[in-house]
């Protein structure tokens, strides 16, 4: 298991050409909000073995979006 407790550091617009983010194995807590609207091309969004207690739901309308 990896350390990693957040992903707020992702959402800022240097970050928008990503497509492909892998967390998994983390712990991780919470999504923001804002991380939806920062990785605009993201296709895949790996967070699986983490500690999320809220997830955002307005990553169903992600346009890009193809693996959660």
């Amino acid at each position: 298991m990896n350390k990693i407790q957040s992903v707020r550091e992702l959402c800022r617009k240097e970050f928008k050409s990503l497509e492909i983010v892998d967390l998994g194995n983390n712990k991780i807590q919470d999504v923001p909000i804002a991380l939806a609207h920062y990785l605009s091309n993201l296709n895949l969004l790996n967070l699986s073995n983490n500690d999320i207690n809220t997830f955002p739901s307005l990553f169903g309308l992600h346009k890009t979006m193809k693996t959660l």
